[in-house]
């Protein structure tokens, strides 16, 4: 079954990756204070953000196994049925690791990490240092 977090601070939806004693990682479903808010944070979604954590959720996030209607109506509307489906329903980490995600950190100036140069390091390639809002 799927997870998803709330962040109460940055007032956003993202799907849970993976939770063990390292940390978790989470994957961005919406951009900071959410589409409507917020549109020209969103390639915050559409470059498949995600992001490794090593501390515990705050006390004002939520866990929950159902995404409210309204962020998956939204995710529809901004950023397309196809890329909603694979935010929602692809295996991310089943093509990268924790570590590919670790190493990829240091490619940017901080917050998380498009999914394609996760990806590139994973293949061993090197991506272009930069930060790449």
């Amino acid at each position: 079954m799927l997870t998803y977090k709330y962040c109460g601070y940055w007032r956003t939806w993202n799907r849970l990756l993976y939770s063990g004693k390292e940390g978790f990682v989470e994957l961005n479903l919406t951009p900071i204070n959410g589409f409507a808010n917020n549109p020209s944070r969103l390639d915050d979604v559409r470059l498949e953000v995600i992001r490794f954590h090593f501390t515990s959720p705050e006390s004002n996030d939520k866990i929950t196994q159902v995404l409210p209607d309204k962020i998956l109506l939204d995710m529809f509307q901004y950023i397309g049925t196809e890329l909603s489906l694979k935010l929602l329903e692809f295996d991310y980490m089943s093509t990268i690791t924790l570590a590919d995600i670790k190493t990829a950190q240091q490619y940017t100036n901080g917050g998380g990490v498009p999914y394609k140069i996760i990806c590139q390091v994973h293949n061993g390639e090197e991506p272009e240092r930069h930060h790449w809002k």
